[in-house]
C-alpha cells in the first residue's frame, strides 16, 4: 500500500500580532479602503492582517511608518524584527544606485578602519 505524502503549504511571511494590528488600525478611526490607500497597501491585506495572516516585510514596512508604532509591535515574535529589517535594507541595497550605495557606505563605515566592529 502506497503512502502518500502530504505537502506542507509553504507559509510566506512573517507572521503578525492579530491583536495589535487590530488595536492600531482601528485607532486610526478611517474606514480600512482609506487606511490601505495610506499605507500604500491594498486593502485585501490590511483584512488578511486583521485575521492573523503572514505579511511580507514590506507591507510590514508601510505598516510600522505609517501608524507611528515600533516595526516589532506588529509581529507575533518580536525577534523576528531583526530579520525583517534586513531583508528590507538587502532588497533596498540591491536596488539602489551608486550614490545611494556611497552614502550609505559612508554613514555605516565613517572611518575604514579594520578594527572598526558592530560587536
Amino acid at each position: 500500500m502506497k503512502v502518500e505524502k502530504i505537502k506542507k503549504a509553504k507559509t510566506r511571511g512573517f507572521s503578525v500580532n492579530r491583536e495589535n494590528i487590530l488595536k492600531y488600525t482601528g485607532q486610526t478611526g478611517l474606514p480600512i479602503e482609506a487606511l490601505a490607500n495610506m499605507m500604500d497597501v491594498n486593502r485585501s491585506t490590511i483584512y488578511h492582517l486583521q485575521n492573523g495572516q503572514n505579511a511580507s516585510p514590506e507591507v510590514l514596512k508601510n505598516i510600522s511608518v505609517f501608524l507611528g508604532v515600533p516595526l516589532e509591535e506588529l509581529l507575533l515574535d518580536k525577534e523576528d524584527g531583526v530579520k525583517v529589517k534586513k531583508k528590507i535594507m538587502e532588497r533596498h541595497i540591491s536596488t539602489a544606485k551608486k550614490e545611494e550605495v556611497e552614502a550609505l557606505w559612508t554613514a555605516l563605515f565613517p572611518f575604514h578602519k579594520k578594527e572598526m566592529s558592530w560587536k
